[in-house]
């Protein structure tokens, strides 16, 4: 195998590798809130109250960055949605 192969191999290896651990990252409910763009307080009660996508690992909370992409995608609204329905009469 050449120098340039060697190198190209290893440049796979290590990029599956980083993407591997992306895919166990755990961020902290403060890493969390701060990629939400909402309050620390939000995120604690919201999982106090098991209304948002959280892990506990050890009796610490910690959210992957799937439960960040469910949380944010939980409030998305879509250009035909206008105001709130009404029930019907």
């Amino acid at each position: 195998m050449t120098a340039t192969k060697t190198r190209a191999a290893t440049k796979t290896r290590a990029a599956a590798r980083a993407a591997e651990e992306q895919l166990l990252r755990h961020y902290t409910a403060k890493e969390a809130a701060a990629l939400l763009g909402v309050s620390l307080s939000w995120v604690m009660h919201r999982a106090a109250e098991r209304s948002i996508p959280c892990t506990y690992i050890a009796r610490k909370l910690r959210f992957t960055a799937e439960h960040i992409r469910a949380i944010s995608s939980a409030g998305e609204v879509t250009p035909g949605t206008r105001g709130r329905r009404r029930a019907a009469a």
